[in-house]
């Protein structure tokens, strides 16, 4: 089991990074309900998800690779996917597929077969906008949904950043490729983070099936203790750490 918490109190993202603390304690309460989750009927996508962020661009580029965890399963004929986003192709056993993407909706020409593998490669903008002002505004959120930036990035579940179907919960193993010092922070296992080449890589892994997944980014200080089986872990920007 993991825990992990965040912090930042940069003047230009602090009512963005609180709301990025509330949103992944969330995210850890995930956990707790994972035997919910498990009693669940519906079926379950396997998500290998490669996203490379361009914060000078505040966009990101990705391709995700889809399986069923169970071959009996049937695939879904569409897609949540934001609108933001520009779907560059889709291609099923590597081979190019007929899809129409239009409002919010991806959908495939020809229902792949249950053992097939789907991937979607995409690009898309996120460029919501923190308010200067926050006197008087009850959401914590503030509307934002997503945003890219050079300070960090949050895309939230609710944004559709990611595909998503109607019926399947998802698992994901997120590969986050993005300049150097930006670490990626989502719910799961931490499986890695790497730096090479100005570029630093991170990498999760979530067993606990769920419905898509909020993601954040920041230049943290990642800091790890184990408590028995629980392992706590903190992401703090260098003025934060004591």
């Amino acid at each position: 089991m993991y825990i992990c918490c965040w912090y930042n109190r940069s003047m230009t993202m602090t009512r963005l990074y609180r709301y990025f603390f509330q949103c992944l304690i969330g995210l850890c309460m995930l956990v707790t309900a994972a035997t919910a989750f498990a009693a669940s009927s519906e079926s379950i996508i396997i998500h290998r998800l490669d996203l490379s962020l361009e914060p000078a661009e505040q966009a990101l580029v990705a391709t995700d690779r889809m399986t069923l965890t169970d071959s009996t399963d049937r695939w879904p004929d569409r897609f949540n996917l934001s609108s933001r986003a520009e779907v560059k192709s889709v291609l099923v056993d590597r081979r190019p597929a007929r899809f129409d993407f239009s409002h919010n909706i991806l959908t495939l020409k020809d229902r792949p077969n249950q053992s097939a593998e789907i991937t979607i490669r995409y690009r898309a903008v996120f460029n919501d906008t923190v308010p200067a002002q926050t006197v008087g505004i009850e959401d914590p959120s503030y509307g934002i949904e997503a945003t890219i930036t050079p300070q960090g990035a949050f895309l939230s579940r609710n944004a559709n950043w990611a595909p998503a179907a109607a019926g399947y919960l998802d698992r994901f193993l997120i590969s986050v490729d993005a300049p150097a010092g930006l670490i990626a922070v989502t719910n799961g296992s931490l499986e890695g983070i790497e730096h090479a080449n100005k570029r630093t890589r991170t990498t999760w892994q979530s067993q606990t099936p769920q419905q898509g997944t909020t993601l954040a980014a920041g230049h943290y200080q990642v800091q790890r203790q184990s408590l028995g089986r629980i392992e706590v872990m903190t992401f703090l920007t260098a003025d934060n750490t004591m």
